[in-house]
């Protein structure tokens, strides 16, 4: 086809290319030179220009001084940054029009290849030419505002973003300087969409890196794609320049659009071929060009098709269906155990689906969890720190995110961290979300804290797993199988039925007793104005349920309080007032709410106490009675039984109260107690100075705790202070206070001896639980337990067997070892916890013990006589029903008890730890660790100290023998709820659960105990029984009841001490007596101004004996203080710096009216063994034996058995 000269194709096309090559070329020689001359003139000034230096993109921080001595071109510098950097309304505005004006001007060229015979006239009398004229001066002007505003400009010149302005633009004013268009390189504006995907992620629209990519992609291929076509239509439609005639032909943008996809497909369907040389010069440069682009995208493009599985989709929530979000570590026994206690029929409430989001693909144990809960869980790929994964899966309308911990790892606070930021990235998405954390370390705890919207009175919670765990090991120190005890009410379990309670079977009693758990109820108004104690044995007798705790809110403050067995007159039910109840399912703390007092007094099954339609169920209302231990009925109201109890206790109250004050009436103002009041507290204490000699210490230590802490530089720290905290909360009287010795590595101890140097009586010995020697130097078989901790190495194990072969491979060492009576004190020590034989243990597995396991299946390789199937729970185990071993896994159900129920964790922290309060919280978090109290008040630490404990108590102990005893002094057989109702009523004393011993044959060997967690009222308790208590701060225990007999040295190597002009004190009395009869025995006296006062002892913790006025000290006969005085009545003259601190607290039934807190050196080892060494390592180290004394207060002993004349 021979067109006209004067139309488009004949038009003088090397003016148009000219144009753009001179632009461009010119362009860098001017930038070049400039730069050049900045140069000079800045050697020749030795100043910066203006203009090359930093400028700020906001001209509002620019102070208005410094602004006006700007120059006119800086502050123009600035404007243009702002603009093309796409700051403020303007900048984002003039980006978005950039890029459409790019589209426009590409739209107009591709029309215009179309109208041919339009083209064939002047330029201006173009419509076409007049828009692409126009659009191309506006991307004229933002050419230069970008150039104005880039720093380098020559990297500006070059990018190709300037290129294609430089190509199109000039032309076209060329174009309207000569009047005749030429359509030319205008195809080159379709390579501005390669860089589409960049402005939109400037501007913030691609938020995703892998939307990113995949944007940039199809750019990519899409812009140079229709360049490709634009140039093999410019080269067909004007032929090979040298050809005369011309090769040229006529050919759609559409067919070189479409040939060059043929092309690149690599299919090539022939019905488009090049006609010229040049376009068959171009065809086999592109295929080469876009073979490779094509195949540069084929990874990116295989990972977008086969990484879309059916985890990559999104949840979509149904109408009538609510959802919340569990992320962090997912695995199939976290999913599975998450799962079973959620969805138990017991607790859950409507209908709810469990969303897991993980960035890991499922496992295949995870995929027969999702099977098996398919209906109600759903499994989505992503992370929550990705917004778009968070919208995935509807964060905007879930109830609550739980975000679970790997509690088997080897880094745990790696592992913290990771879930710190899913807080943190959840928070900031979505502020007000309720989100409940776990983490394995307590320190991670204050981080959480500093989250500005992190709301606990909004239900945020954060469950730290180690310190629970570890709270409940303290707790099984005075209260063996606490632990096990515990772990059942946190978990929700089914139960065989009333009828198994009473059967000879063990494991049946244990499988009932664990189907009980914690929930919670508003009070009915028939229980306003009752005490606690009244209201929880009408609950336990009449309603079967057992009123643990209750919440109310404080209407000064606000906030909400909770007191765990509280046995304060003020602890009165009000209005508005929340119970914690103890039972099978959360449909029979209804009855707690329905309650009426004069509907339901003399219904005496509880499963007819229904809601009645009485008007009014208040206090005084209808006849409702307090239930006694022979009978359900009585004659008067609750509000006079209320009363009547409330002063029978006050009498209790105000005798006990004696043993908590001296003789001004402040609360045991000699010892040292942190800022909260809530632990005992002494002056920090240097690791190597509390480090034990082996020799030494063998024959002084008895009645005390061992922590067993293997592990080495490559451990991370356990957390010891999450177990010898609870150990020395100030609600535990002074006198029953352990003494605690850690076996394990120094440096290892070092990594947490920071958080654990302010507890008085903590030693630490150098060695091993897998060596014999060592065990043996801390007399393992004469404490009261003994603690095994698992350990975490900072590598990884293969198989999760070997995950405990330390725990395991120790209390196996400790079973088979055998303590020859040679190697023992000559005296016995009376009973235990664990009712050993009457002699000193000499078998390894008579040592009390709890093991500590990671993986809860190295159950079965801790006791070697169980008949358990290895295919049975953790739970389910006997180790585990007897409390002598605990695994972790097993406290995974109490994250859906806190989502049920926020404030139940509360609770729990107060059982396990001993103490929470918010202000020991922001402490910790602020500190790390205690702080000194000072100028603590006499009521503060009263109020601070009146909390309950964990204890165990046999039928034979006081207080409860004085309900099981009968006159004969024998244990009579009794009911649970008659014993309850007995402790509570008087003494306000909680019980329970029953420890039994699995055989309870007399005869029988075995002395192994088994955990019953709250039997039924008619559940008949055993002699040998013992009941697991929740006793009030003010009553005094009976030292025998703690086993605490003190054991008599051998003769030590240190140089004894004789004392001249002395003479007995006590008399030796030869008659046994016996413990339940001490009430009704003589008095033993001795003048207390005859005791000699030895004042060269130092006791390290800080600590001060009351000084005593000259009174008769009395002792109960049969308490630890008796048998003491008898044992040294009789003994030679000579001591063996054997000194014993004068006790003057026998227990709560001792006669004398003003009592004094002991000091027993029975619980706080002060001879030769400990702190002070031997009388002649201290004569050998005077120096620093005077700077001890300087440093610590001066501790006052008594010695007994002589006193001068």
């Amino acid at each position: 086809m021979i067109l006209p000269k004067t139309c488009f194709y004949v038009t003088n096309w090397w003016v148009f290319i000219a144009s753009s090559a001179a632009t461009f070329l010119g362009g860098l020689i001017i930038i070049w030179l400039i730069r050049v001359l900045n140069i000079v003139c800045w050697k020749k000034n030795k100043v910066n220009p203006n203009h090359l230096r930093p400028l700020n993109v906001f001209t509002n921080q620019i102070r208005l001084q410094e602004y006006k001595n700007i120059s006119f071109y800086a502050r123009l510098q600035r404007f243009a940054i702002s603009v093309s950097s796409g700051y403020g309304f303007l900048g984002k505005l003039l980006g978005i029009l950039n890029i459409l004006a790019s589209l426009g001007v590409l739209t107009l060229y591709v029309l215009q290849t179309y109208n041919v015979n339009k083209n064939c006239v002047l330029a201006w009398k173009n419509y076409l030419f007049q828009a692409e004229f126009s659009t191309n001066m506006f991307l004229l002007g933002f050419f230069f505002v970008r150039l104005l505003g880039a720093v380098d400009k020559i990297a500006f010149w070059v990018d190709l973003n300037s290129i294609v302005d430089m190509l199109t633009i000039p032309p076209i004013i060329v174009a309207a300087l000569l009047n005749s268009d030429w359509q030319g390189l205008k195809f080159c504006r379709s390579l501005i969409i390669c860089k589409i995907p960049d402005t939109l992620r400037y501007f913030g629209i691609l938020a995703s890196s892998e939307r990113t990519k995949v944007a940039k992609m199809i750019c990519n291929i899409t812009g140079w794609w229709l360049a490709a076509a634009g140039a093999f239509h410019l080269i067909e439609t004007n032929g090979d320049p040298w050809n005369v005639p011309s090769n040229a032909r006529t050919i759609s943008y559409f067919e070189s659009v479409w040939y060059h996809m043929v092309t690149m497909s690599t299919v090539g369907y022939g019905d488009i071929v090049p006609n010229t040389i040049l376009g068959r010069v171009f065809a086999m440069i592109f295929i080469i060009g876009g073979l490779a682009l094509f195949g540069s995208y084929i990874p990116l493009l295989a990972e977008i098709l086969f990484s879309k599985t059916k985890y990559q989709g999104r949840y979509i929530r149904a109408s009538e269906k609510t959802h919340i979000i569990v992320s962090g570590c997912i695995n199939g026994d976290n999913a599975k155990n998450f799962l079973r206690d959620f969805f138990h029929k017991d607790r859950v409430k409507g209908n709810i689906k469990v969303v897991f989001l993980s960035k890991n693909k499922p496992s295949p144990k995870m995929e027969e969890v999702l099977k098996k809960n398919f209906a109600s869980t759903l499994y989505l790929q992503g992370s929550v720190l990705e917004p778009e994964d968070l919208d995935r899966v509807a964060i905007k309308e879930a109830n609550a995110c739980i975000i679970l911990c790997d509690k088997s790892c080897a880094d745990p606070e790696r592992d913290d961290a990771e879930n710190v930021m899913r807080v943190i990235a959840i928070k900031n998405y979505m502020p007000y979300m309720k989100v409940i954390v776990q983490i394995n370390r307590y320190k991670s705890r204050s981080v959480l804290q500093n989250i500005p919207s992190w709301r606990p009175e909004k239900g945020d919670a954060v469950i730290c797993l180690s310190s629970l765990k570890l709270g409940l090991f303290a707790q099984s120190c005075y209260s063996p199988g606490f632990s096990t005890l515990m772990t059942n009410i946190l978990t929700t379990r089914s139960t065989n039925g009333e009828s198994a309670w009473h059967s000879g079977d063990w494991l049946s009693q244990y499988t009932n007793g664990s189907a009980h758990e914690l929930y919670t109820r508003k009070l009915s108004a028939a229980f306003h104005g009752l005490s606690f104690a009244v209201t929880a044995e009408v609950c336990y007798r009449q309603l079967n349920l057992l009123l643990l705790a209750i919440e109310f809110k404080d209407p000064i403050t606000r906030e909400r309080k909770f007191y765990v067995n509280p046995s304060s007159k003020e602890a009165i039910i009000t209005e508005n007032t929340f119970g914690y109840f103890i039972t099978d399912s959360s449909r029979d703390t209804r009855r707690a709410f329905d309650y009426c007092g004069t509907c339901h007094a003399d219904i005496l099954d509880p499963k007819k106490i229904l809601k009645c339609h009485c008007k009014n169920v208040g206090l005084f209302q209808g006849n409702s009675v307090i239930p006694n231990p022979n009978s359900i009925k009585a004659s008067n109201g609750l509000a006079s039984t209320s009363r009547q109890y409330d002063n029978q206790r006050d009498s209790i109250v105000k005798k006990s109260m004696h043993l908590l004050e001296d003789a001004a009436g402040c609360p045991v103002r000699d010892f040292a107690f942190d800022s909260t009041g809530m632990f005992y507290w002494s002056k920090k204490k240097e690791l190597e100075d509390v480090i034990l000699d082996r020799d030494t210490v063998y024959e002084d230590m008895h009645s005390h705790v061992v922590i067993c802490a293997y592990g080495d530089d490559n451990t991370a720290p356990v957390g010891l202070a999450a177990i010898i905290g609870p150990l020395r909360t100030s609600n535990i009287p002074i006198d029953e206070l352990k003494t605690i010795i850690i076996l394990g590595d120094i440096q290892y101890i070092r990594k947490d001896w920071e958080n654990i140097c302010n507890f008085h009586n903590v030693y630490v010995m150098h060695g091993s639980p897998l060596r014999r020697g060592d065990i043996r130097s801390v007399n393992i078989n004469l404490c009261d337990m003994c603690i095994v901790l698992a350990i975490k190495t900072k590598f990884d194990i293969d198989d999760p067997f070997l995950e405990d072969r330390e725990s395991i491979l120790a209390s196996l060492n400790i079973k088979a070892t055998d303590f020859k009576p040679i190697d023992l004190p000559d005296k016995e020590i009376i009973g235990g916890v664990f009712n050993r034989p009457g002699g000193v243990p000499t078998k390894g597995h008579q040592v009390p013990m709890l093991i500590d396991l990671v993986n809860g299946d190295n159950v079965e390789f801790v006791d070697d006589d169980d008949d358990d199937d290895p295919d049975l729970e953790v739970h389910l185990t006997q180790p585990f029903a007897c409390g002598t071993a605990f695994a972790s896994t097993v406290l995974d159900s109490l994250t859906s008890m806190v989502y049920y129920n926020r404030s139940c964790l509360s609770i729990i922290k107060g059982l396990v730890t001993g103490t929470f309060t918010q202000e020991l919280e922001r402490q910790l978090a602020e500190y790390s660790r205690l702080q000194p109290g000072s100028n603590l008040s006499c009521e503060f630490l009263q109020s601070s100290r009146d909390r309950c404990r964990v204890s165990q108590l046999g039928l034979n102990e006081m207080p409860l023998a004085e309900f099981a005893v009968n006159s004969q002094g024998e244990v009579a057989t009794c009911s649970f709820g008659e014993l309850f109702s007995f402790a509570m009523r008087t003494y306000s004393i909680m019980c329970l659960g029953v420890y039994r011993l699995k055989n309870t044959d007399p005869r029988s060997l075995c002395r192994k105990r088994f955990v019953i967690t709250l039997p039924p009222s008619r559940f008949i308790v055993l002699p040998s029984d013992r009941i697991f208590v929740l006793v009030p701060f003010h009553i005094k225990l009976p030292v025998h009841a703690r086993n605490q007999q003190p054991l008599t040295r051998p003769k030590s190597k240190g140089k004894s001490v004789t004392t001249k002009n002395t003479r007995t004190v006590a008399t030796q009395t030869e008659t046994e007596l016996n413990p339940v009869t001490a009430q009704t025995a003589p008095y033993v006296s001795m003048p207390i101004e005859d005791a000699t006062i030895l004042t060269d002892q130092i006791q390290p913790d800080g600590f001060l004996v009351h000084k005593l006025s000259s009174r008769n000290l009395v002792v109960t006969p049969g308490s630890n203080d008796y048998n003491h005085f008898r044992h040294y009545s009789n003994d030679p003259l000579t001591y063996n710096n054997d000194y014993r601190s004068v006790s003057t607290l026998p227990s709560v039934y001792s006669h004398d009216s003003k009592l004094y807190e002991p000091v027993s050196l029975d619980q706080r080892p002060l001879t030769s063994g400990l702190y002070e060494r031997s009388r002649e390592r201290r004569s050998k180290k005077s120096k620093k034996n005077k700077a001890e004394k300087e440093r610590y207060p001066m501790m006052q002993l008594y010695e007994i058995g002589s006193v001068d004349t």
